[in-house]
This record gives structure tokens, C-alpha cells and sequence, in this order.
């Protein structure tokens, strides 16, 4: 038999490639230990749901959808639209030569507003220029959703929007316009309406009833003076009756009413522009129902409640979600995934432990007051971003240890196992550390083929380019696999079901950090925050740069480790250049032994009572520990150690990895601060 030199060559590397990367894939027993306490959790949500009658389909689809349910539905927002199209409206508030500008290249070059707005998410960054064409097509789809406002130049401009046919001409119309809506948007004048009308809807009420004639139009129905005829026909005589009916119905439609659409005109009108929104949700038909609703409601005291709970729940509805409500529900979920699977015990008692160390008895919290100080949602939009960053951080190594499970669990029979004895202990399911490490290494290394080696591109129903696994490519691997590591179709299937959960969850987790460093590059109030590039990092990782934030009121001082090209690209949206400041005082916390970095192990706004007792106990008023002293720093930015530069005299380029002195780093620092 003639054997084909170049089939088996590519046939050994196939082999090779996959047996080394399943044999390279080592995982600290830390991870292993993360990895089996996630399985115990999953464990006993599996044996539950079979003592309530569900069956093993039921329990492989349930895990999946867990991890799908966390990303999509608890930890999702904010996201960059719910953070960066603020600050850009913003920022046009406070620039509206940009706005006009903007507005004018908008209409001479005849966008289009639905092709602007088609995958407007995944246009938003952190650079704001780049979000204006975005946030100006939005505003025009608003303005075209606009109701019952009184002829005259708005309705025009509606028109030529709706029909593609503004000119040069319009942009001063559709600038003031813009401009009224961007002003009521950044005031949340609607927002503020919302909650006045929940308060008190009759008020609502009222201002419709003071101007019923305005609001509404009764046109009467014609008398049918004609008598019915009889006729030998049962449905002609039925057909009869009804067309007399339909012409002595009155018929109603609601008036063109409003002289000023946008709210933060005046209390008075706000309670009119609420109303046109009302009467914009309803069809014609409910229309006139509710117009004799609102009539007999004159005399009826039931129909004006109920008119009045209406009004209540359009407000209730249109309730917007701020976005330090999005930032504490996402802390909570992250937090009560730690806590899910025991580690929340487990960071929280080392951080207490490494307090005792230090004699800072008096910042010691137990796990339960930790929760309850992040689930407050007492705290700034800043606080909340950190917050979001650091468990968002702490959530990395977790989430993986959930897409694992189902793979690992199926490899070992385990949903057959505790489908036929629930009661079966976690010991009982022969899970053993050695088990585990070995399956976590065949998950990841078939991530790793599928991500490298088997995706191609394809053109999805709305003409976007998607990832999607190659299949035969895929195969071509199976029968190095199947014979030595387990089946193959099955453990890819499991491998698959979640592979892009991952990627999704990195998406989120970059969002976190480019929105913190956002933060502490533009705010005012933060200009002297110490931030930036820490120098001390025994990371060997070069594509992974080593950042610290001193937030006020936070405990403890925020490290994350960012993908150097990832912090570039945001970096240089938000300034123009690659210039970061550098972290002072990173030597601080070197105080473990042979130089160990103190790392953050819960994070949460400290309390009045730490802040008293870090600052005034007799324990640490004359402390000469670096990291003690660092700590009140933090607390107090007039108690910064003598031994630490000035936040922001040194500044650190990330593309020429150089560090600038005070000495020539001017030109450089008026560049970072100029936006």
C-alpha cells in the first residue's frame, strides 16, 4: 500500500498539536481547588432539580443556560452604550460648535439614520468623536417618534428626515432641535417627570382634563333616518342593523396639541408632553374608549382611579435604569457567584487575616457586613465602576470553572450517576483531583483548537460576518482523540455549547476597565488621583500590563493586569496619545515576606467608622509601616508619605515602554490633560 507522504505528515501534526496542547495545560491547585468547588455547587443544583422531577436533558440544558442567564440577563450592563453614550452627550452639551459641526457633515453627506444605527452597539467606544454620527442618528429616530405636535417647522423636519430630504438649509432647524433633546436628555428632564408623575399621576390626569377640547375631537356620526326594510333574509337583515349602527357612531381622534415637544419646557408642560406619550401608545380604537372613559369619569369615581393607575403604570414603565443601579446589580451577581461557591469566605477571611496581621483590627468586616455595604448602592458612579472592575476581575477565573462543568460532568457519567441516587455524595462521583486536572485540560485544549485552528467566517441573515466552527476541519482531529482522551463528538458538542460564552465575558470584563480608566482620565475632581502603570510586577506575562487605582473611599487600593495592546487602543481613544501616569507608592505594599505584594481581597466602600479608626487610632497614627501609611493616603490625600512621588509626576508611555521624570515630561503631560 502506497502511503501519501504529505497526508501523513499532516496527519502526525495533527496528532502532535493535540497532545501537546492537552499535555502543556497546567493549572495551579488553586484553580483545581476553584474548579471542584464550582462542581459541588453544580452538583447539588443537579440533584434538587431530579428530586423534582427533571431528567438528565433537562439538567445539561439547565447549566448552560445558567452561564447564559448570568452573562446575558445579571452582569450584561452596563455596557459600552449605557457608559460612553452619556459621557458623549455630554460632551456635546458642553461643546455645541461640535454638535453644529457634526450635524452639518451629517446632512451634506445624506446619511442615512437606520444604516448608522444597524449595529450601533459595536460602534460605541471610549473615543466620543467617534460616537457623534451615532448619537446624532439616534436623536433624529427620536425626534421622528415625536407625536401630536402642531404643524408648523418641526412637523416639516420630521418629513424631510422620514423622506431622506434634509439640505443644508435644515441643519440650523435640525441643530436646535437636536440641541433641545440632547439638553433634555443630559438634564434627565424626562427622567425627572417620570418620577413626579409616579408620585402624583393625578396631576396627569388633571392637565388632560383641563384640556379635554384641546386634546381631543369628536367628529358626530351621521343619523340614519332610513328605516330597516325586512327582509326574507336572516344575515341581510343582521347587515342592516349594523351598518345603522356604524353610522350614527360618533368618531374620535386625538388633536395635534403640543406647541413644545421635549421636556424641561416647564412643570406644566412636562405634564402635557407625558400625556402625548400616553396617547401615543394607544390604538385608535382604545382611543375612543378611553376618550369616554376620561368623559364619564366626570361624574364616575371608579373610571377616574382607574384612569389614574393607568397613568401610574405608563410611568412605572418607562422608569429608566441609572447607571449606578446597573453598576450595583452587576457587584451583587458577581458577588453572589463568589459566595456560590464558597469564596467569598474564603478572600474575605484572608483579607481579615492579613488585617490582624498589620494590627488593623478595626477594618476587619465579616462576610455578611461585606455584602450588605455593596448591596446599599450608597456610592458614586466612580466607586461603582471600581467596584464593577475588581469583582468583574474576580469573576475571570470563576466563569471558566461554569462553561467547564457540564464537560466535566457528562466525561464521568456523573448526570447518569445522581439521576439514579440523588442522595449520592460528591466524594461518591470518583471526581478526584487528578480527574479534574486532566478534564480541564482537555476542555481548554479543545477551546483552543476550535478557536485557532477550526473557525471560519460566515455572512449571518442581517449580512454581519460571525465566527462559526468549521466542522470537517474539526473532524480531521477525531480519531487522535477519541481513542486516548475520550468521545470525541460529545466532548466537542459540550466544548462548543459555551466556547463563545467566553469571549463574551472578556468583552465585559475589558468594557469594566477602559470605562474605569475613562473615569480617572477625564473627571475634574480625579485629576490628582494616583493611577496608572504599576513599575513593581513580578508577572512574566509581557502582553499584560500591571494597573493601580487609588479610588477614594474604597478599603483598599484597586490592581488589574490589562493586555498592553487592549489598554493602547482604549487609551488612545480617550486622549490621542499612549500616555499613562505612573502609580506612585507600588513599593508600599511590598511588605509580605521575601517582598510579597499585600494584594486586594474584597473590595467595598469603607465605613465611617474604619475611616475614623484608620486615621485616628492610636494603632496607626504613628505607624511606620509603608502599607498602613498608604492606606490613610488613600483616606486622606493630604497624609501622602513623604518617600512617595506626587501623583502624575511621572508618566509612562505605553507604545515606547518609557518612563518620562519631571524633567521631560511636559510637553507629554499637557497632551494627557488636554481632553
Amino acid at each position: 500500500m502506497k502511503i501519501n507522504l504529505q497526508d501523513f505528515q499532516s496527519s502526525m501534526e495533527k496528532k502532535e498539536y493535540l497532545e501537546k496542547k492537552i499535555e502543556s495545560k497546567e493549572f495551579l491547585n488553586d484553580d483545581v481547588s476553584m474548579q471542584i468547588n464550582t462542581l459541588k455547587y453544580v452538583v447539588e443544583l443537579i440533584k434538587n432539580d431530579y428530586k423534582d422531577g427533571k431528567s438528565i436533558k433537562d439538567e445539561k440544558e439547565m447549566l448552560q443556560k445558567y452561564i447564559y442567564n448570568f452573562l446575558l440577563n445579571d452582569i450584561l450592563r452596563p455596557t459600552f452604550n449605557d457608559f460612553f453614550v452619556p459621557r458623549t452627550l455630554e460632551y456635546l452639551k458642553e461643546n455645541d460648535d461640535v454638535l453644529k459641526k457634526a450635524v452639518e457633515k451629517f446632512i451634506v453627506e445624506k446619511k442615512d439614520v437606520d444604516v448608522v444605527l444597524e449595529n450601533a452597539s459595536a460602534k460605541i467606544s471610549e473615543n466620543l468623536d467617534a460616537n457623534i454620527d451615532v448619537v446624532i442618528a439616534s436623536m433624529l429616530k427620536n425626534l421622528l417618534d415625536f407625536q401630536y405636535v402642531k404643524p408648523g417647522k418641526f412637523k416639516t423636519m420630521q418629513e424631510k428626515i422620514r423622506d431622506g430630504k434634509l439640505s443644508l438649509d435644515d441643519s440650523k432647524e435640525v441643530h436646535m432641535y437636536v440641541s433641545k433633546l440632547l439638553r433634555e436628555i443630559t438634564k434627565k428632564s424626562r427622567l425627572e417627570c417620570y418620577k413626579e408623575v409616579r408620585k402624583s399621576p393625578e396631576k396627569v390626569y388633571k392637565k388632560i382634563m383641563n384640556n379635554f377640547d384641546l386634546i381631543f375631537s369628536v367628529k358626530e356620526g351621521q343619523k340614519n333616518n332610513q328605516s330597516i326594510t325586512p327582509l326574507l333574509s336572516k344575515e341581510a337583515f343582521i347587515r342592516e342593523v349594523k351598518m345603522a349602527e356604524t353610522l350614527e357612531k360618533d368618531t374620535v381622534s386625538i388633536n395635534d396639541f403640543l406647541a413644545n415637544p421635549f421636556y424641561g419646557v416647564s412643570k406644566e408642560n412636562d405634564l402635557l408632553v407625558f400625556a402625548s406619550e400616553l396617547l401615543s401608545s394607544i390604538d385608535n380604537e382604545t382611543s375612543e374608549g378611553l376618550y369616554r372613559r376620561f368623559k364619564d369619569s366626570k361624574t364616575s369615581d371608579f373610571d377616574k382611579e382607574v384612569l389614574i393607575e393607568a397613568i401610574r403604570t405608563k410611568s412605572i414603565v418607562h422608569k429608566d435604569v441609572e447607571l449606578r443601579k446597573m453598576l450595583s446589580d452587576r457587584i451583587i451577581k458577581l458577588v453572589e457567584m463568589q459566595d456560590n461557591i464558597g469564596y467569598l469566605d474564603k478572600y474575605n477571611d484572608k483579607n481579615n487575616e492579613r488585617l490582624a496581621y498589620f494590627n488593623l483590627d478595626g477594618l476587619i468586616v465579616s462576610k455578611d457586613e461585606l455584602i450588605k455595604i455593596l448591596k446599599s448602592e450608597n456610592f458614586s458612579t466612580e466607586v461603582g465602576v471600581a467596584l464593577s472592575t475588581f469583582y468583574i476581575n474576580r469573576a475571570a477565573k470563576i466563569v471558566p470553572c461554569f462553561l467547564r462543568s457540564t464537560f466535566i460532568l457528562d466525561k464521568n457519567g456523573v448526570f447518569e450517576k445522581l439521576y439514579k441516587n440523588p442522595n449520592m455524595t460528591f466524594d461518591e462521583l470518583g471526581l478526584s483531583k487528578e480527574i479534574v486536572r486532566k478534564n480541564m485540560a482537555e476542555y481548554e485544549a479543545l477551546s483552543d483548537l476550535i478557536n485557532q485552528r477550526c473557525y471560519k467566517k460566515v455572512r449571518a441573515n442581517n449580512g454581519e460576518e460571525i465566527d462559526s466552527c468549521d466542522v470537517e476541519k474539526l473532524k480531521a482531529y477525531e480519531r487522535f482523540y477519541k481513542g486516548k482522551y475520550g468521545n470525541f463528538t460529545k466532548d466537542c458538542n459540550n466544548v462548543l455549547a459555551t466556547h463563545n460564552y467566553k469571549k463574551f465575558f472578556y468583552k465585559i470584563k475589558d468594557f469594566s476597565l477602559s470605562s474605569l480608566i475613562y473615569t480617572v482620565l477625564t473627571k475634574q475632581k480625579n485629576k490628582v488621583i494616583n493611577w496608572g502603570y504599576v513599575c513593581v510586577d513580578d508577572n512574566e506575562d509581557k502582553e499584560k500590563i500591571l494597573l493601580g487605582f487609588d479610588v477614594p473611599q474604597l478599603n483598599m487600593t484597586l490592581f488589574s493586569h490589562i493586555k498592553k495592546k487592549y489598554l493602547m487602543e482604549a487609551v488612545k481613544n480617550i486622549t490621542g496619545n499612549y500616555v499613562i501616569p505612573v502609580y506612585e507608592g507600588a513599593k508600599d505594599f511590598c511588605v509580605l515576606k521575601n517582598g510579597g505584594r499585600v494584594t486586594t481581597q474584597v473590595l467595598y466602600p469603607i465605613t465611617s467608622a474604619e475611616r475614623k479608626f484608620l486615621l485616628k487610632s492610636d494603632k496607626t497614627v504613628n505607624t511606620r509601616n509603608t502599607f498602613v501609611k498608604h492606606l490613610k493616603w488613600l483616606q486622606n490625600s493630604k497624609l501622602k508619605p513623604d518617600f512617595v512621588r506626587d501623583p502624575g509626576s511621572r508618566l509612562y508611555d505605553i507604545d515606547k515602554d518609557k518612563i518620562y521624570s519631571n524633567t521631560d515630561n511636559i510637553k507629554i503631560k499637557n497632551q494627557l490633560t488636554q481632553r
